[in-house]
């Protein structure tokens, strides 16, 4: 979140106390154009999950890769 911050973006941060549903419907229903989601099943396969909510394509990118992810899919 710090690095995206830092780079100009509004990231926000889903309470861990909701179930992961919930907090996939909120980031819908406010349109936020990426989700980068950071779960055990991800971190086994190498990193954090990202999702395109325009394409509705999930892909699992290295940590160090999750900013590079959000400006390609926020790339005019």
């Amino acid at each position: 979140a710090a690095e995206l911050t830092a780079a100009g973006f509004e990231p926000i941060v889903a309470d861990p106390q909701d179930s992961a549903g919930i907090k996939f419907k909120d980031a819908d229903l406010i349109g936020m154009p990426v989700r980068i989601t950071i779960r055990p099943r991800s971190l086994d396969r190498g990193g954090f999950e990202g999702r395109n909510r325009r394409t509705g394509e999930t892909e699992v990118v290295a940590p160090g890769d999750a900013l590079a992810l959000v400006r390609a899919i926020l790339a005019p």
